[in-house]
């Protein structure tokens, strides 16, 4: 019987729990909750997102990662239905001083940006006012994106990821670590507010659009929102429609763009299909005599159009398989590695989102074996045709 092998980080964990008293006071140099574990030794990690950019109304939660540190060793372990759940270990990773300094000069620049709106100017129309708002919208984007490689790394380990701290804004790269793990998943929001407004005050990242941001990742398929009790009529009519209604232009864009892509293609495949046609057309001509003897043999006129549509059937298979492995098989790299990006530095999603529509592919080998077939028929008919009197 072999014996698993015991991690170095869960060896450390068990040595430090024989050696640690929940019922002592918490120590002030220990992790979150006076416990002595580390994120590694952890099971359950909390990143700590010191940011608040785009506050509108009030500040501080930037600093909140630091107070809840420092006031979760105040609390207690026991929880007498989970009593032992303490030894999973529970740690924060470090407070970024570089997000800290980033937030400060970021909402500084959105303040001009929060100013202007209140007096009614728009900062379009204002250069200075709008280098700040783009200010503030590229160090969002890079808010985000450190949020999403810290959430990934922890998620790959198999730790159990938390976010702690900062506006409303920062689990958008959480949640499109999340997108990449999962297929779909759900979010249950228990908040005040909707925050379904689309770039609000003319932030892409703003704290009032964190949820409008994150339904616009394809995995994300139920957002439940609880406590709700403020909100504008932009978000109203956004939360009553469903998916195919918020995006109804797109989605009628995407349609139309699939109509001419697939007689783009069809198109294409009628020309190709020529080579097909002469080259089954010649074959007939150069078989001519061969052809005659079959028939003098007894082939009848059926069989002779049978062997020219079946390798005409051949070649339409033979091309809708390949074709559609190596299609598959872009698809594929492409939802993992992102191989064609959108260039848009700020944008929510940063790869072209692409997804197998079964029903896409149907029509596609319809069309190719429809069209190949077409082909093969003209020049199985003229091998029919062969009269083995005049040619033997």
């Amino acid at each position: 019987m072999k014996l698993k092998t015991v991690s170095s980080s869960l060896a450390k964990r068990i040595a430090k729990i024989k050696s640690f008293n929940p019922n002592s006071p918490g120590l002030k140099e220990a992790n979150v909750f006076g416990l002595p574990f580390t994120p590694e030794e952890s099971e359950i990690v909390l990143i700590p997102v010191p940011w608040e950019a785009t506050v509108s109304y009030g500040g501080g939660t930037s600093k909140g990662p630091a107070a809840i540190l420092e006031a979760s060793a105040q609390v207690d372990l026991f929880h007498d239905e989970f009593p032992e759940l303490w030894k999973q270990g529970i740690a924060m990773t470090d407070i970024s001083k570089q997000l800290q300094t980033q937030s400060k000069a970021a909402k500084k620049s959105a303040a001009k940006i929060i100013d202007a709106f209140g007096d009614g100017k728009s900062p379009q129309n204002d250069p200075k006012l709008k280098k700040a708002l783009d200010e503030v919208n590229a160090a969002s984007a890079v808010m985000i994106d450190h949020v999403e490689k810290e959430t990934t790394q922890w998620l790959n380990k198999g730790k159990l990821v938390g976010l702690v701290g900062g506006d409303h804004s920062t689990p958008l790269g959480f949640f499109k670590a999340l997108s990449k793990k999962y297929k779909k998943f759900g979010i249950l929001q228990i908040d005040a507010h909707m925050d379904l407004r689309k770039a609000y005050e003319g932030f892409t990242y703003s704290h009032a659009s964190i949820m409008y941001n994150t339904l616009q990742l394809k995995e994300v398929t139920k957002l439940v929102q609880l406590g709700i009790r403020d909100f504008c009529e932009e978000e109203n009519d956004f939360a009553v429609k469903n998916a195919d209604e918020q995006h109804a232009t797109l989605i009628r864009t995407v349609k139309l763009e699939k109509l001419f892509v697939f007689l783009t293609l069809t198109f294409i495949l009628a020309l190709a299909s020529f080579n097909i046609f002469f080259s089954l057309s010649m074959l007939a001509i150069e078989k001519k005599k061969d052809l005659a003897v079959l028939k003098a043999m007894g082939a009848k006129n059926a069989l002779i159009r049978g062997i020219f549509l079946k390798q005409g059937a051949l070649i339409a298979f033979s091309g809708a398989v390949l074709g559609l492995i190596l299609g598959l098989l872009l698809v594929g790299a492409q939802e993992k590695f992102g191989l064609i990006t959108l260039g848009i530095a700020s944008g929510v999603v940063d790869a072209y989102p692409v997804r197998v529509h079964w029903p896409d592919l149907a029509w596609i080998s319809l069309a190719v074996v429809g069209i190949t077939l077409a082909a093969s028929w003209r020049p199985a008919w003229i091998a029919a045709q062969v009269d083995p009197v005049k040619e033997l």
